[in-house]
């Protein structure tokens, strides 16, 4: 990684307004930030965002530049500039579902359940493709809302919409009785997770 920045670097004083080199030094940062390494994620986190932001002025309005620009911002915990961003961005009517996603997890982290239940609903709408997944994501806000049996029957919704065999609606099951509490949740939950 150091030596790709270094390169970028050199490339960036070669080309200073590169719309790809500004982006790659983004990716690049953002990477470090996730991994943990360099100076420290946050400041990691924080070049990231820069250079998105540098590689949105080479390129107006570029898509990868502002949807990555505000994914680092959620990764870095900025949950309300990230909000911010992507609701400014959802207001693009091509990419609806690109941004419903990220919304629908921001509102989840924010608290906000049915701001997040409608985004996963607007989703599974543009993409019924990936209904399973939203039925899943619905599963986890209403837990995380502690509204267990509406979550209950979501995720045995996603069960029965994704593959056969697939693992995840076991794993967000177990997860929702761990968090409701009761006795007999706990039971079944340690008995799912075995």
């Amino acid at each position: 990684m150091d030596q790709a920045l270094e390169s970028f670097r050199r490339a960036q004083e070669i080309h200073p307004r590169s719309f790809e080199t500004r982006l790659n030094l983004a990716f690049l940062h953002l990477e470090r930030a996730r991994l943990g390494e360099g100076p420290g994620a946050a400041a990691d986190f924080r070049e990231a965002i820069r250079w998105f932001a540098l590689a949105e002025e080479s390129s107006p309005g570029s898509f990868r530049a502002l949807y990555n620009r505000a994914t680092a911002m959620a990764e870095a915990g900025m949950v309300p500039e990230a909000t911010a961003e992507f609701e400014r961005l959802s207001q693009d009517p091509s990419r609806t579902a690109m941004y419903a996603w990220p919304l629908a997890d921001l509102y989840g982290r924010a608290g906000r359940w049915e701001e997040a239940l409608r985004q996963l609903d607007r989703a599974e709408g543009i993409q019924p493709e990936n209904a399973g997944i939203a039925a899943l994501k619905k599963g986890e806000v209403l837990a995380q809302a502690g509204r267990f049996a509406e979550g209950k029957a979501e995720i045995r919704r996603a069960a029965r919409l994704l593959v056969p065999g697939d693992p995840r609606p076991r794993i967000y099951m177990a997860r929702l009785l761990e968090a409701s509490g009761t006795p007999e949740d706990i039971r079944i939950s340690r008995a799912l997770r075995e």
